[in-house]
Formats: structure tokens, sequence, C-alpha cells
């Protein structure tokens, strides 16, 4: 296993998610992050985390397929280095 791939898979998505401030039902669910793509803005949550997988996905738009890396991007609206390295201080590792 690579480096990279010990920094995804130690970095849980829900639990990401929630440190950076998106509301996760208990069911993994939470409104998509794209709401323009939404006809109504997702006023109900579309958007699902697979915690099997380490990824989401919005079920109604499509557009979000996302691992953890790219939901911290998303999130943090930084780049991909950055948002490895962020993921890899969360954990201890560098």
């Amino acid at each position: 296993m690579t480096t990279f791939d010990q920094i995804k898979a130690a970095n849980p998505i829900i639990e990401v998610a929630r440190e950076l401030g998106l509301d996760v039902s208990g069911a993994g669910m939470a409104k998509c992050l794209l709401p323009e793509n939404h006809a109504h803005g997702d006023k109900v949550p579309s958007m699902r985390f697979d915690c099997k997988r380490n990824r989401v996905r919005c079920w109604s738009c499509g557009k979000v397929d996302w691992d953890v890396v790219d939901l911290v991007r998303h999130l943090k609206q930084c780049g991909f280095k950055e948002a490895v390295s962020w993921l890899a201080e969360r954990v201890g590792l560098h």
C-alpha cells in the first residue's frame, strides 16, 4: 500500500466530513454540496456516504462521486496537495 493509500484509508470520510462542518445524519446522508445541480437546491439529503469504499455520492445529481481527498478539496476550497497534507497531518502521517 502506498503512503497516499494509507492516508486515504486512515481518514474515514464521514469523520472528515463532520470535522469540516458537514451535517451528516446517523444514516450517513447529507445535503448535496452542489445544490445548483438540483431543481430545489437539494432540500432533502441525497448525498450518501459509503463507509466501506470511503466515498460519497449524490444519488440525485450524480455530479458528486468523491473520495476523501475530493471531499476535503471541496470543503476546504484547496488544491490536491493541500488536501492530502491536511489529511496526513490529521492522522499523524508525514
